[in-house]
C-alpha cells in the first residue's frame, strides 16, 4: 500500500513539474513586463508633453515671424506714404518705385496706389486694363480708420492671386484728409518657416484671416482627412475667446491631435487680423515611444522564450530526469522487486535527499520482508518438529 501510494504521488509530481517550472518562469517575468508597460505609458505621456512644448515654441516662432513681417510692411507703407511721387499721385514715378520694391521683397504679390475714389494709378505689376478697388472692404476700412489696417483674404486686383491686403492711407498734409491708399498684397504664408522641424513635417499649420477663412495651409494629410480636421479645428478655436490656447482635438475622422493656436493683433488694431493654428497628430508624437515599447516587449519575449527553453532542458536534467528514475524504482518496488533503488544518491540538495530517503525506505522494506520470511520459515520448522 505504501509503495502504491508513493508511486501515485511521484506520477502526479512528474506530470506537473514542467508546468510548474514554466509557470515560475512566467511569474518571474511579470515584474519586468509591468515595468516595461509602465515605462511605455510614461514615455507616451512625456512625448505628448514634449510635443505640446515643441508645438507652442514653433507657434511662437511663427507668430514672431508674422508680426515682424507685418511691422516691416507697416513701416514700408508709412515710408512710401511720405514720398513726393506718392503724395503727388505721380503714376509713372510711383509705379517705378513700387516695381523696385516688389523686386526686392518676395513676400508681396503686388504693391499698388489708388486715389481716394479707388482708381489704381500705380502698380508694381503691369495692368492690362483700368483697375478699381473702391468697392473693396479693405479700401473702405483704410478710409474709415485713417491708419494702417489689414483686411480679410481677397484676390489681388491686378494679378488675381489670393492675398492678405495690408493698406495704409496717404494723408493730405494740408487738409488732413485721405487723398490716396497704398496696398501691399501679402502672399499668405510669407515668412512662415520651421513647420518641417516637427516630426518630419507631419504637423499641420493653418493661417486663418480675420473672418476665419483659411488663408494658408501646410499639411501632408489626405484630402478627406484634411477636410475633417479643418472643420473640427476651427470649431474648437472659434469657440474660444482666449488669444491663445493649447487643446486636445479629435477630428471628424477620429484622429487625435495636439492643437495650439494664437491670434495676432497688429499695432493700432483692436481685433486680431490673423489666427495661427498648429497641430501634431498624437500618432506622430507616440511614434518613438511606441517603437521603444515594441522593442522592449520583443526583448522580453525573447528572454522569456530563452528562460522557458532553459527551464525545459535544465528542469529535465535536474528534476524531471531524477524523478523519472525514482518513479521507475517505485514501479519496480511495487512489482515485488525489493532490491530496487533510486541509484542517484550522489546528487546534492533536495533531490539527493529524496533518493537517499527512498533507498532507506526500500532497504527497510527488504529487511522487514526478509525477517518475515525467516520467521515464517522458523515457524514451519517448529511445526514439523
Amino acid at each position: 500500500g505504501t509503495c502504491e501510494q508513493m508511486k501515485g504521488t511521484f506520477m502526479v509530481f512528474r506530470s506537473s513539474i514542467r508546468r510548474i517550472l514554466y509557470l515560475i518562469v512566467l511569474l518571474a517575468m511579470l515584474p519586468a513586463l509591468s515595468i516595461i508597460v509602465y515605462s511605455g505609458i510614461d514615455s507616451r505621456e512625456r512625448a505628448i508633453l514634449a510635443m505640446r512644448a515643441k508645438c507652442v515654441d514653433i507657434l511662437n516662432n511663427l507668430s514672431g515671424q508674422t508680426q515682424l513681417l507685418t511691422e516691416t510692411t507697416r513701416v514700408l507703407l508709412m515710408t512710401l506714404s511720405q514720398l513726393e511721387a506718392i503724395r503727388n499721385a505721380d503714376g509713372v514715378e510711383s509705379s517705378r518705385l513700387l516695381r523696385g520694391l516688389l523686386d526686392s521683397h518676395s513676400a508681396y504679390e503686388n504693391i499698388l496706389l489708388a486715389n481716394r475714389q479707388g482708381d489704381v494709378i500705380a502698380s508694381a505689376r503691369p495692368m492690362s486694363s483700368p483697375v478699381d478697388i473702391g468697392e473693396e472692404q479693405y479700401f473702405a476700412e483704410a478710409i474709415r480708420a485713417r491708419g494702417f489696417s489689414i483686411g480679410a483674404l481677397v484676390r489681388d486686383p491686378v494679378t488675381g492671386a489670393s492675398i492678405l491686403p495690408y493698406v495704409m492711407p496717404v494723408m493730405d498734409a494740408h487738409s488732413g484728409r485721405v487723398q490716396a491708399v497704398l496696398l501691399a498684397s501679402l502672399k499668405p504664408g510669407s515668412g512662415v518657416s520651421g513647420i518641417e522641424e516637427v516630426n518630419g513635417g507631419d504637423g499641420v499649420l493653418h493661417l486663418h484671416d480675420k473672418q476665419g477663412t483659411l488663408a494658408f495651409a501646410h499639411s501632408k494629410q489626405r484630402d478627406e482627412d484634411a477636410e475633417a480636421y479643418k472643420q473640427s479645428a476651427w470649431t474648437e478655436i472659434s469657440g474660444s475667446d482666449s488669444p491663445e490656447g493649447l487643446v486636445a482635438l479629435t477630428d471628424g475622422k477620429g484622429h487625435e491631435h495636439v492643437l495650439a493656436f494664437q491670434r495676432i493683433t497688429a499695432t493700432g488694431m483692436e481685433t486680431p487680423y490673423l489666427t495661427l493654428e498648429m497641430s501634431i497628430p498624437k500618432a506622430a508624437a507616440y511614434a518613438d515611444a511606441n517603437a521603444v515599447l515594441a522593442r522592449d516587449l520583443l526583448l522580453l519575449a525573447l528572454a522569456t522564450a530563452a528562460a522557458l527553453t532553459i527551464a525545459f532542458f535544465m528542469g529535465g536534467k535536474v528534476l524531471v530526469g531524477p524523478i523519472s528514475l525514482l518513479v521507475r524504482a517505485a514501479h519496480s518496488l511495487a512489482g515485488g522487486n525489493l532490491g530496487a533503488r533510486a541509484s542517484f544518491t550522489n546528487l546534492k540538495g533536495e533531490m539527493g535527499s529524496l533518493a537517499v530517503s527512498f533507498d532507506e525506505m526500500a532497504a527497510a522494506l527488504e529487511i522487514r520482508n526478509r525477517e518475515l520470511l525467516d520467521a515464517k520459515e522458523a515457524a514451519d520448522v517448529a511445526n514439523r518438529a
